[in-house]
Formats: structure tokens, C-alpha cells, sequence
């Protein structure tokens, strides 16, 4: 899957979740926020796990950048 495709893939999941409030930023941020660390953690077991793996780092930084583009 691409980067960009899981960036709108993990905020749409905690988009869901969050009730409808009368600022579209303020959810959108909320949803992002929540991603980016959703992110992180996958980083860290990944790290923990596997060590320093080249691919699937640079693969969780894309899907991090695209989740601040959105």
C-alpha cells in the first residue's frame, strides 16, 4: 500500500471515532494527531523487534509525512 493511501487509511479510522463537533479542523486535527502517533508506536515495536530496517522505516516517515500533508 502506498504511503500516502495508509495516511488516509489510519486518520479516517480515528476520524470515525471522534463525535461530531462544530470545527471540521478541530476533528481533522485530533484524527492526525492520534495517527502520527499510532505511527510512532508501530516505529518503536518495529525498531524493538527488527532492529533498524531501512525499508520499513522510510516506508513509517512517508506515511508520517502524508498524514501532516492531509
Amino acid at each position: 500500500m502506498k504511503a500516502k493511501d495508509k495516511a488516509i487509511e489510519l486518520v479516517d479510522k480515528f476520524n470515525e471515532h471522534i463525535e461530531m463537533v462544530s470545527d471540521y479542523r478541530y476533528e481533522l486535527g485530533f484524527a492526525k494527531n492520534r495517527a502520527l502517533k499510532c505511527v510512532d508506536e508501530i516505529e518503536k515495536h518495529f525498531e524493538f523487534m527488527y532492529g533498524q530496517d531501512k525499508d520499513s522505516t522510510m516506508y513509517l516517515i512517508e506515511v508520517k509525512q502524508e498524514i501532516n500533508k492531509l
